[in-house]
């Protein structure tokens, strides 16, 4: 378990925007650092691919329950695009234990903390009725790339360079300890660690800022783990002195059954629009 304007001149409303863009800016700037623009003229990998092929180097660093840490390098000589997915997955990498049968029970694995699920940076705002060219990257003109909306994200890597993502994330394994640091952690799709569609929506909301990370790990625990809301809720918060209190607030609690439900929708509505048209047929009379 994680222990964790009105009325206004013209003018105002420009100093609001102006005011609002440099603050995204600053965000943006620290939350992805060493990344370019995707280039036409240079060769595009996908991160996973680009990982087997030894072209990639990256490294997931889970600084706690909530927070992760993304290095891309690129190993090759020329520079890359690399293409991410919008969303991902971490799972904990313990060394065998001395003397455990091959294939058998590993007693290191008991210690093993939970598995995490993450969202690539996203644009806030940009949610799913956004149109197909919505950005998911915080780097200039990627979002207007029609080449990337559709596939996930796409950024550009110079020879060595290294992309640094600051990351929001959840934990998928309630009752398992923390993440910490000191466990390596290896990247994989999401889907082998949450195979429900509707916790990767609500991993695209958290992306995108619609949700904060607390209403984001109430939802993961509730679709990964079959968890109740009334469990959710009663989820505690240990102390060594003084009273227990609650993981969630009941806001949080609220904004996650929100989350969920938008979710769950998004997802039947994609999966009906996907089903083949029913054949019709005409009678003659």
């Amino acid at each position: 378990m994680c222990r964790c304007l009105v009325c206004a001149p013209r003018g105002a409303f420009a100093l609001v925007a102006a005011i609002v863009s440099v603050a995204a800016l600053a965000s943006a700037s620290d939350q992805v650092k060493g990344v370019g623009c995707f280039d036409p003229t240079h060769k595009t990998v996908d991160l996973f691919e680009g990982m087997a092929s030894g072209e990639l180097d990256v490294q997931l660093i889970a600084k706690e329950a909530s927070r992760c840490r993304l290095l891309v390098t690129n190993r090759s000589s020329k520079p890359l695009n690399v293409r991410v997915p919008e969303v991902l997955g971490a799972a904990p990498v313990l060394a065998q234990a001395p003397n455990a049968p091959p294939g058998g029970q590993n007693p290191a694995n008991s210690a093993a903390p939970q598995s995490l699920g993450f969202p690539m940076p996203g644009v806030p705002g940009a949610g799913p009725n956004a149109g197909p060219n919505r950005g998911l990257w915080n780097v200039p003109n990627a979002g207007r790339n029609p080449q990337a909306a559709p596939l996930g994200g796409l950024f550009n890597l110079a020879p060595e360079a290294v992309g640094q993502f600051r990351l929001s994330s959840v934990c998928l394994e309630h009752g398992k300890p923390n993440p910490r640091p000191g466990i390596s952690y290896r990247l994989v799709p999401l889907e082998r660690l949450a195979p429900r569609p509707e916790l990767a929506e609500v991993l695209r909301m958290l992306g995108r800022r619609e949700v904060d990370q607390k209403t984001a790990q109430a939802a993961a625990w509730r679709l990964n783990n079959g968890m109740s809301w009334t469990e959710v809720a009663a989820v505690r918060i240990h102390h060594l002195v003084g009273p227990d209190e609650p993981f969630f607030t009941p806001a949080q609690i609220a904004g996650a059954k929100k989350a969920v439900e938008r979710a769950s929708k998004f997802v039947a509505d994609k999966e009906k629009n996907q089903q083949p048209a029913a054949s019709s047929s005409v009678s003659l009379r």
